[in-house]
């Protein structure tokens, strides 16, 4: 699946932190949420009772590997955010339960069950292999194991605080299913720059419009009086060089035959019309000087 998330990264070494305080140094209930007036007395547990590890070693190496495979494919397909608004909706509404109840609360059940049943929905057809030997759907593993995990929170708690994960674990599924068809974040942060460059490219057509619109006549007087004499005179001098200042060597102008004033609706916003612009003033005088080559030759002839 990659690597692992980086929050599932995290709650792996939560969870690490929280079976040694747990189960070595028996902390277990300094840290599980009691319902008011008590959670007043240890504000802290509103945060650490789903670090609580009300297992053995071999049941915290099992919830460990599934947090570490599960979680790290959930997040990777979903996103970080979301990931995080799962956790944080699943333990979240299962505290809020808890309280309503007056019951105490601990361990990781409420998320754990919703993670399941997310990666369930996300690849049902992963082959997965029970024991790294059986081979089982991930649909069918994820489902099964989101019942154990149910049952295993009632199995710790009262039947009040069995519900309160049970809600938690349909919380965290419902956070999924209401985001499933938003844009991840790094999609929407795309979109936003690609609405952007295009919202800066419209105000630099604009721009380039309007400056090609109040270059145009005085192109076409410089044009006519370079054709006229043969030659760019002093005064029109300047303004060719504006013309070269402003040529963009990144756009690759049309031929000179094609070249249509404002006139063209394509020459009137396209950001070549310095180049060619000055362009055709230079083949005016050029034109200009063959044309008064002709005349004297037909002259002395």
């Amino acid at each position: 699946m990659g690597r692992i998330g980086s929050f599932t990264n995290a709650l792996v070494m939560g969870h690490v932190a929280g079976f040694v305080l747990t189960r070595m140094m028996g902390l277990g209930g300094a840290l599980a949420l009691l319902p008011p007036p008590f959670l007043w007395q240890r504000p802290w547990t509103l945060f650490t009772w789903p670090f609580v590890m009300p297992f053995g070693i071999l049941g915290v190496v099992f919830f460990l590997l599934i947090l570490w495979y599960f979680g790290n494919a959930v997040e990777q397909a979903v996103g970080t955010g979301r990931y995080i608004a799962m956790w944080a909706t699943a333990n979240g509404l299962a505290a809020v339960v808890a309280m309503a109840a007056g019951t105490q609360l601990y361990g990781p059940f409420a998320f754990e069950g919703a993670l399941l049943v997310v990666f369930a929905r996300l690849f049902p057809d992963a082959t997965l292999f029970l024991m790294f030997v059986l081979p089982a759907r991930g649909r069918v593993l994820a489902i099964v194991g989101g019942g154990l995990v149910l049952w295993s929170a009632f199995a710790t708690h009262a039947t009040a605080g069995g519900i309160a994960h049970a809600a938690g674990m349909a919380a965290g599924y419902l956070v999924y299913q209401f985001t499933a068809h938003l844009p991840s974040r790094r999609k929407l942060a795309f979109e936003l720059k690609q609405r952007r460059a295009q919202a800066i490219a419209k105000v630099e057509g604009v721009a380039i419009e309007q400056r090609n619109v109040a270059w145009d006549p005085k192109v076409r007087e410089v044009e006519s009086r370079v054709r006229a004499t043969g030659a760019i005179a002093a005064e029109d001098e300047p303004f060719v060089a504006e013309l070269d200042a402003a040529v963009d060597p990144s756009v690759t102008v049309c031929a000179p035959s094609e070249f249509g004033f404002t006139d063209d609706a394509v020459c009137r916003s396209c950001a070549g019309f310095a180049e060619c612009a000055a362009r055709r003033i230079r083949m005016a005088a050029e034109a200009g000087r063959q044309d008064e080559g002709s005349t004297e030759k037909a002259s002395t002839a």
